[in-house]
């Protein structure tokens, strides 16, 4: 791609009637429609002039869209901004545009989506170049992730706008049928868990119930969940309870199993201070135990409480259990 130098120019006092915002030619920016009042004032505390591309005495805004709508809102004239004019072809521009983005404000997963629509709107097929710019790898699977994502409805793209779910999670969620879509970010965004465990949930979810939309939903909406939600318990513990619930729906017999060994686990008595963690699954039978001292004495005297645990029948009994 041949580079070529752009020239800015600084205007002040730029009459509200002249800003043309309804044009989608370089819509290279997505915020949250339901910000609050205080996400709005930090939008307008912006450390660079807008950026308005001039053409037919009209000023169609590029970058600084929240902070140019807030004035406009107002009927208030932009105080100032930078004006650049287009050079070279169509998609020399833009990727111009998308460098100069990436300097000052980078992208959320929605503008890739936004700039990866442009892109094979524009050239038919992938920008390696581009998507490098853009941090998303060069395949056909990522670039068709990015054109889902794209046609995903406004509050979908609001919640990833603002952080509340990882576009990897929204990736998972593209997977169901585009329906539920909306129903599966908002069941997601508020679940004290992360990224890792909430794919899981996903894929829990979409091996349980397909393209079975009303299956999916009686899951989701269940009251098993609905009394987990509405429990005063603090939100990692209530996280954890819906990951349990969904994957004792989809794996009972796992499950089952879990539920049997904690319990006997929780007969044992062991303390706090020593962390037993469990195979994954259950695939193997070895376990470890982490513990802390400060002394010799600390960790003989830990070391003799844990051999009066395994000496224990709860002990015994919870080790038989693998048969």
């Amino acid at each position: 791609m041949k580079k070529l130098s752009y020239e800015y120019q600084l205007k002040k006092n730029i009459p509200y009637g002249m800003i043309k915002l309804d044009s989608t030619d370089y819509f290279l920016e997505f915020y949250s429609k339901d910000e609050t009042e205080t996400e709005i004032d930090a939008w307008n505390q912006i450390a660079y002039p807008p950026l308005f591309l001039q053409e037919n005495g009209r000023y169609t805004i590029v970058l600084g869209r929240r902070y140019v709508e807030s004035l406009l809102d107002a009927k208030e004239d932009v105080p100032f901004g930078l004006i650049i004019k287009r050079k070279g072809d169509e998609y020399t521009f833009f990727f111009h545009l998308l460098c100069l983005k990436k300097k000052l404000q980078g992208f959320n997963a929605i503008e890739k989506s936004i700039a990866v629509k442009k892109m094979r709107d524009m050239r038919g097929e992938p920008d390696n170049n581009l998507l490098k710019l853009l941090d998303i790898p060069a395949s056909d699977e990522y670039v068709d992730r990015y054109l889902r994502l794209y046609e995903s409805c406004d509050e979908v793209k609001s919640i990833l706008a603002r952080g509340k779910l990882h576009e990897n999670t929204a990736f998972e969620i593209l997977k169901f049928h585009k329906s539920m879509w909306k129903d599966l970010a908002v069941f997601l965004k508020d679940i004290a868990l992360g990224t890792k465990k909430k794919n899981f949930i996903c894929k829990m979810l979409h091996e349980i119930a397909g393209d079975d939309n009303t299956k999916l939903r009686s899951i989701i909406n269940s009251p098993e969940l609905s009394k987990i939600h509405a429990s005063s318990i603090d939100p990692p513990h209530k996280g954890e309870k819906i990951l349990s619930f969904i994957e004792g729906s989809r794996y009972p017999v796992m499950s089952g199993f879990r539920k049997r060994f904690n319990e006997k686990l929780k007969a044992v008595g062991i303390q706090k201070d020593f962390h037993m963690t469990l195979p994954k699954d259950f695939e193997t039978w070895n376990f470890k135990v982490t513990l802390q001292f400060s002394s010799v004495e600390e960790l003989k005297q830990k070391a003799d409480r844990l051999k009066r645990y395994a000496d224990t029948k709860a002990f015994t009994d919870l080790m038989r259990m693998r048969g």
